[in-house]
């Protein structure tokens, strides 16, 4: 009975998967511009950088003397602080060699960044 749980839950993921990315396809097109670089990107970079550091802070109290877990917290930890360091270079000085407007991901591009981040 579990394995049919298993293979409907899959069917679902994949149903909202494909359903996430024609929505953010569709939805792209009315985003004003430079809307995306003055506060999605910033947005976007606050959420994984607390998401990384507070991932970070539960790993390394939940450790158990695990080598594993240690590894994954100062990944999540380095990932985190790095993240802070480039929100902090992007709000404190303009960066025009990182204009998103200038570079549309392409439909690829998005489905594989997007399963590369959620299997990590």
């Amino acid at each position: 009975m579990s394995q049919i749980f298993q293979y409907k839950s899959a069917i679902r993921f994949g149903v909202i998967l494909t359903a996430c990315v024609a929505l953010s396809l569709w939805l792209s097109r009315f985003i004003p511009e430079g809307y995306f670089d003055k506060v999605i990107t910033p947005l976007m970079v606050i959420c994984t950088t607390t998401i990384a550091l507070g991932g970070a802070i539960i790993v390394f109290r939940h450790t158990d003397g695990l080598l594993l877990r240690k590894i994954w917290g100062w990944t999540l930890l380095i990932w985190g602080l790095g993240d802070g360091a480039y929100l902090l270079s992007m709000m404190s000085s303009p960066m025009p060699a990182m204009d998103m407007s200038a570079y549309q991901l392409t439909t690829y591009e998005l489905l594989i960044g997007n399963l590369l981040g959620w299997t990590t």
